[in-house]
């Protein structure tokens, strides 16, 4: 039996995502559900963290769970699985990004540099 943390939540979908409007920020590693091959994966096959961006309205219309988007510290990113007995990311510890307006890169804020917001990890401009 997978064994999911307390503090995943649980209810109708529309219950669930307003739970995790609070996790935008935070990082979060690999959890018990995690179906996803090596998306966590660096260069050097380590497991990196990554930081929840969003929470897509209705990301999994299939099951009746809520959804984080998460941009790895490898520059990766997708949408997972959260609530009802899924539980494809989990919290690290708690740290949130003071400022949500600003985008994410590398599982770090980016930097405002040149009128254009850049990552200084692997330098990707938006």
């Amino acid at each position: 039996m997978i064994e999911i943390p307390e503090y995943i939540p649980k209810g109708t979908r529309e219950e669930i995502e307003e739970q995790l409007k609070s996790w935008v920020g935070k990082k979060v590693k690999r959890g018990p559900t995690w179906d996803w091959g090596n998306q966590d994966i660096d260069g050097n096959r380590n497991k990196v963290e990554g930081t929840i961006t969003e929470i897509p309205e209705h990301g999994f219309t299939t099951k009746n769970c809520g959804c984080v988007k998460v941009v790895w510290d490898n520059c990766h990113s997708n949408t997972y699985r959260i609530g009802n007995g899924f539980a494809d990311v989990i919290l690290v510890e708690e740290i949130s990004i003071k400022n949500s307006n600003d985008p994410i890169c590398c599982g770090q804020k980016m930097d405002w540099i040149n009128m254009a917001y850049k990552c200084s990890k692997c330098w990707r401009v938006k």
